[in-house]
């Protein structure tokens, strides 16, 4: 089974991939802290990451 990570701040978003993800029986978690993306990276381990380019505390603007 693979696990993948979902990095994106719009809830909405990360639910309605997760919600797919899980019926082609994936292993899915969404970051909510996005402070602490590397330590959730590191405790879950994932095979696939899709990650928002936008991300709250990380935008160059």
């Amino acid at each position: 089974m693979y696990r993948l990570l979902i990095v994106e701040d719009d809830k909405g978003i990360a639910d309605a991939i997760k919600m797919q993800a899980e019926t082609w029986e994936m292993q899915v978690r969404s970051v909510e802290n996005f402070r602490g993306v590397m330590t959730e990276f590191a405790e879950f381990d994932p095979h696939i990451v899709l990650m928002d380019i936008a991300l709250p505390f990380f935008n160059m603007k």
